[in-house]
């Protein structure tokens, strides 16, 4: 069993780690349930929620969208999840125990190097700024990496030297494709107004 969540206490990405495992099998099982009998459904037969196997209860993600802002306002630039109960609260989640070590290296290093350049994040209410989301999806039969970084068009993003260091990284896997997507949109999610391929494809 792994150490508890580094994240715990402030990070809504996720709500079940702290509970032991069978407990939580029961748990979203009753969920379910829940959800048929809300939408006026009674199957014949229910069958039972089949756990993970033990060495596959963690580091099972293969796709996370992460966004980047602040934890307080005005604060540093962080590169994360959404504080629990507080949707304008962004947690650096570089230590997460539910998605693949390659994942919070990406991270970690894609934070740093846009707090080196200075760049800043993109206020939702004033719509100004340049970084959006840091979108990583990664095929566990293929090993195969795709990263996409989505940004506004309100500055030059250095698209060559982010390339260079993802590439320089000490992964587990292989980063076939780095992308760069620009999304000027009020909306806050993730929309493709143009996307550029740096590196690779854009497929695994």
């Amino acid at each position: 069993m792994e150490n508890k969540c580094h994240h715990r206490e402030i990070c809504g990405g996720c709500c079940y780690q702290e509970i032991p495992y069978e407990e939580q099998l029961v748990e979203k099982e009753h969920e379910v349930k829940g959800f048929l009998d809300q939408s006026g459904l009674a199957p014949e037969e229910f069958i039972p929620i089949e756990g993970c196997p033990e060495g596959q209860r963690f580091r099972y993600r293969n796709k996370m969208e992460y966004t980047f802002g602040d934890l307080v306002k005005d604060g540093p630039l962080c590169l994360g999840m959404h504080k629990i109960r507080n949707f304008m609260s962004i947690v650096t989640v570089d230590k997460c125990q539910l998605v693949p070590m390659d994942f919070n290296k990406i991270l970690s290093y894609t934070l740093e190097f846009c707090v080196l350049k200075g760049y800043p994040k993109y206020h939702k209410k004033q719509h100004t700024g340049l970084l959006r989301n840091l979108v990583i999806r990664q095929g566990f039969r293929t090993g195969e990496i795709l990263v996409n970084l989505v940004t506004t068009t309100a500055q030059d993003f250095d698209e060559d030297a982010w390339v260079h260091g993802l590439l320089e990284l000490p992964l587990d896997n292989q980063i076939v494709g780095i992308l760069h997507t620009l999304n000027d949109a009020f909306a806050d999610t993730v929309q493709c107004q143009e996307l550029r391929i740096l590196y690779g494809r854009d497929y695994y």
